[in-house]
């Protein structure tokens, strides 16, 4: 669930100053926490709380997790300790998250192992980005979707920028073709 959804349908929001997994624990069970958003640091503070820092969780916790995934024996303890795992993939130009791997429920009929390997590749476009492709950069066209041919994740919508401040080369070089390159950076 991305910050804005949850100010949308009238949710309430638990910030924390400070990534400490007692905290964590004691906000999730004190604000019955559904949705919980971080990198897969705060994925190992939990999961390397001490046994007098952490609490059970009385309902499954939807883990909200960005960035690179992390190693599987991570997922794998994640999904062991009660949480739902959710990856979202973005930039600062797509405005945040712009794609997502939301849960499948066939998923909870898989063996743990196999589930966690299902939780962390994204690649389905959230609601505002507008349009997602994997393009040849150099044709533009679409690449086959055969897990083989090498493309580039290209974007364009509403909520993906229109350039970078005071630099219209690595703006024009960003958005050739009037799709963001999601490989260029300026």
């Amino acid at each position: 669930m991305l910050p804005w959804t949850l100010a949308l349908i009238a949710g309430t929001h638990v910030c924390l100053r400070w990534v400490r997994a007692k905290e964590m624990y004691e906000a999730i069970e004190e604000h019955k926490v559904t949705h919980l958003s971080g990198a897969p640091t705060v994925m190992a503070a939990l999961l390397n709380a001490a046994p007098e820092e952490r609490r059970p969780l009385a309902r499954k916790v939807n883990f909200v997790h960005a960035a690179a995934p992390p190693p599987e024996a991570i997922l794998m303890a994640m999904l062991e300790a009660g949480f739902e795992l959710t990856h979202v993939y973005g930039l600062t130009e797509t405005y945040g998250p712009a794609t997502v791997n939301e849960w499948h429920q066939e998923w909870d009929r898989l063996p743990l192992k196999e589930t966690g390997r299902q939780t962390h590749p994204s690649g389905r476009a959230i609601p505002g980005i507008g349009t997602m492709a994997v393009l040849d950069p150099v044709t533009m066209e679409p690449v086959p979707a055969d897990g083989q041919t090498l493309g580039e994740v290209m974007f364009r919508g509403n909520i993906v920028m229109k350039g970078y401040l005071k630099n219209p080369q690595a703006t024009q070089q960003a958005m050739d073709g009037g799709w963001f390159h999601s490989a260029i950076s300026a």
